[in-house]
């Protein structure tokens, strides 16, 4: 191909040939910082989500939500991060800018969240639905982060870019229901709690905290990132997935307000058809892995006091989530491994290691001995650190393996990189949200007589099984082993059960062996960069 100079910008290169070092070094400068922004983006954005997760769905069965409807309000966030993604990628590539989408994004998640922190003030688990929809609309953005990486990442460090991306959403997936911990000393309330408790308490801190984040990362991303473009240097994109600069055969095909005209878009319809067919299979693998590991997420609490019977108070809530840390450990494993063992680290290998761990996790939890057992709680725990290996295991392979397959077909992804790198995201949060809604609505509590809750069995010389603590918080005063009720303090576990739990998850954990060996032939058919 030749080069009509003509109507190719002004190069990085260009500049610097006539510029100081300086400049140009602080021109790397700025790629770094920008660089670390995104990073900063993607953790408060994640953690923003993360940190509902320790009492979602209590929160949701405090305000007496209806049961079956709460794998919907789980997936709203997915579901509008979803509608998001496409705009937002859209408009990316129409202004070929970065900073004010970032924005933007941000701002709308603030409001999400305040209108979350406000909810038990309201009594109203429909102000839940309506924040985590706002809040996730404006986490569409993340999706952005990963666009970014591809347009300005060689092919050779592209890996462990995105690692340390999704590295910072792990550890701030793994954290965030943590940092309820921190917060469960704050006074129980109930319906008769002052105003000031129902606004700040250990369910609405989450949204507090998240509200806090997000003026930071607004404020820090404002100052620190610059829009990539041709003149700064930013962009690093090249052809067929070569990297090597020193090849005259290579062009560099910067996403710039003006495009090179090197950059010609293939017309191979081979080429077309085997790039359709990689497309279509890789996203496939990303909507039953995203449906799994969101609908196993969202379900932890109900399994874990429903079937379990594991925990029975506020204070106890950190059980439910501890076992989840191993995603920490394994990207920290990950991170590692690349660096100093990268041939047994490669990223198509990962992707099937994290779908082993997927699958263990849905197998350890069904109760084998029957829907009114009560399994060991060493089977939980075991359960939540398999899916903790495979969340961190598979997003950082899974991303890295399509970014790589977009560059190394950027003959026909050139000038549309944000709109397909959105694809995955978009694809994602769909198996996001089918996963909760589905495993929501089949997998309900109730109590062994199957009453909703609250409720409360009668029993002993009570007329009322209802009644009130002496902090004037309600409680249950009759049967207690046949009782099933969540009140802002106290759960009442012996008498509930989580229906077709059995089931339900035993399909859950076929989808997820037929997912391993789709990824598997998936693997076989388009295993090279080269191509």
């Amino acid at each position: 191909m030749t080069s009509d100079t003509s109507n190719t910008a002004v190069s990085y290169d260009e500049v610097c040939e006539s510029s100081s070092n300086a400049a140009c070094t602080g021109q790397d400068r700025a790629k770094r910082s920008s660089y670390l922004a995104v990073i900063l983006l993607a953790f408060g954005l994640t953690i923003d989500f993360s940190m509902a997760l320790m009492s979602l769905q209590t929160f949701y069965h405090v305000l007496q939500g209806p049961p079956r409807a709460y794998g919907i309000v789980f997936a709203s966030y997915e579901l509008f991060a979803l509608l998001g993604t496409p705009i937002f990628g859209y408009l990316s590539d129409c202004t070929s800018t970065f900073k004010l989408l970032f924005m933007g994004g941000l701002v709308l998640n603030l409001f999400g969240n305040l209108m979350y922190a406000f909810s038990f003030l309201a009594d109203a688990w429909w102000l839940i639905l309506l924040g985590r929809s706002i809040a996730g609309f404006g986490s569409a953005t993340t999706a952005l982060g990963a666009s970014y990486l591809t347009q300005t990442t060689t092919m050779e460090e592209r890996q462990s870019k995105i690692v340390s991306f999704r590295l910072s959403q792990t550890v701030a997936s793994a954290i965030g229901p943590m940092v309820g911990f921190i917060f469960l000393f704050l006074p129980e309330v109930g319906s008769g709690s002052p105003t000031s408790e129902k606004i700040f308490n250990w369910y609405t801190i989450s949204g507090w905290i998240a509200t806090l984040v997000m003026v930071v990362v607004i404020l820090s991303f404002f100052l620190m990132f610059e829009d990539p473009s041709s003149l700064n240097g930013h962009l690093v994109v090249t052809l067929n997935g070569d990297d090597d600069d020193d090849d005259d055969d290579d062009v560099d095909c910067a996403m710039t307000d003006q495009y090179s005209n090197d950059c010609e878009v293939t017309n191979d319809k081979l080429v077309r058809q085997k790039f359709r067919d990689c497309l279509i299979s890789w996203l496939i693998v990303v909507f039953f892995c995203g449906f799994l590991i969101s609908a196993f997420f969202c379900n932890v609490f109900a399994v874990f006091s429903a079937q379990f019977h594991g925990v029975t108070t506020q204070t106890g809530m950190w059980k439910v989530w501890i076992a989840s840390l191993t995603s920490i450990i394994g990207n920290v494993m990950n991170k590692v491994g690349i660096k100093f063992a990268p041939k047994f680290f490669d990223e198509r290998q990962l992707v099937i290691t994290s779908q082993i761990f997927i699958t263990c996790a849905y197998l350890l939890v069904i109760p084998y001995h029957g829907p009114d057992s009560t399994p060991p709680e060493a089977l939980y725990y075991t359960a939540v650190g398999c899916m903790g290996f495979g969340l961190a295991f598979y997003f950082t392979s899974s991303e890295a393996i399509f970014s790589k397959k977009i560059s190394q077909y950027a003959e026909i992804t050139a000038g549309r990189m944000a709109s397909y790198q959105s694809l995955f995201y978009i694809v994602h949060y769909a198996g996001s949200c089918a996963g909760p809604i589905v495993i929501g609505a089949a997998t309900y509590i109730t109590s062994t007589s199957g009453s909703t809750p609250p409720y409360c069995a009668p029993g002993g010389q009570k007329e009322d099984p209802y009644g009130f603590s002496a902090n004037g918080h309600e409680t249950c005063q009759g049967n207690l082993t046949e009782s099933c009720a969540f009140f802002g303090h106290t759960y009442f576990v012996s008498g509930c059960k989580l229906n077709n739990m059995a089931i339900v998850y035993s399909v859950y954990a076929g989808v997820s062996i037929l997912t391993i060996a789709w990824t598997g032939v998936c693997l076989k058919r388009h295993w090279s960069y080269n191509e």
